[in-house]
């Protein structure tokens, strides 16, 4: 196996309401397989010292532009409350998911709590964000435009990525996006390239970019 880029692990999150998709998604990244290529995942219990409970991460090997990389996912336990979620959650976070369900137009306005939240927690660190819109093989029940979804984005930035875990759909674009907001944030050459990726990443909607529109 190639080298892994680093030392450590990319640390992403999933924030988002109950309900919208969160782990399901991570199972379906931490399952899915590139195009010709094998994907490694292994599976890693911590623990909170605090609480006696096991959490669960789940970390993905995944080749990137000719490079093995080491992503670590976070989900929320189920049943947990923000509130409650231990700081070690959200430290060393370099990507955070903001997952919504395209059928709950709810969710959808939650996302900016959700993004607030992770404001406060992260507030000493350099964190990137992506805005996933989940359950894409429901889009005939959707409730969120595109252009709203444009809209939140150019208000905070980051990526966007539709996806559905049920049909396996945009995971690996996720996976993609992910590795390049993490390693070029830092460049301004590269930032550019993103800013023009996060539009065109809406084509990635397709039958969905032309249902949503209202």
């Amino acid at each position: 196996m190639d080298e892994f880029i680093g030392n450590d692990p990319i640390k992403v999150i999933l924030l988002g309401d109950h309900g919208v998709g969160k782990t399901s998604l991570c199972k379906a990244i931490i399952q899915s397989e590139a195009p010709d290529q094998e994907a490694d995942e292994v599976h890693l219990p911590i623990y909170d010292n605090d609480t006696d409970n096991e959490k669960l991460y789940h970390e993905k090997v995944f080749q990137f532009e000719d490079e093995t990389v080491r992503l670590q996912f976070w989900d929320i336990p189920k049943g947990e409350k923000y509130s409650n979620l231990p700081n070690i959650f959200f430290h060393n976070t370099k990507v955070a998911l903001i997952c919504f369900d395209i059928t709950d137009k709810q969710s959808f306005e939650n996302a900016r709590k959700w993004i607030e939240i992770l404001d406060e927690r992260t507030s000493n660190d350099e964190v990137n964000i992506g805005l996933i819109a989940c359950k894409l093989d429901k889009e005939v029940e959707q409730q969120v435009t595109l252009e709203e979804i444009q809209n939140m984005s150019d208000e905070y930035g980051g990526f966007v990525q539709s996806v559905s875990a049920l049909q396996e759909k945009g995971i690996f674009d996720l996976l993609e996006l992910v590795c390049e907001s993490a390693f070029y944030e830092d460049e301004e050459e590269e930032n550019q390239d993103t800013t023009e990726n996060k539009k065109l990443n809406f084509n990635l909607f397709k039958d969905f970019g032309k249902s949503c529109v209202s």
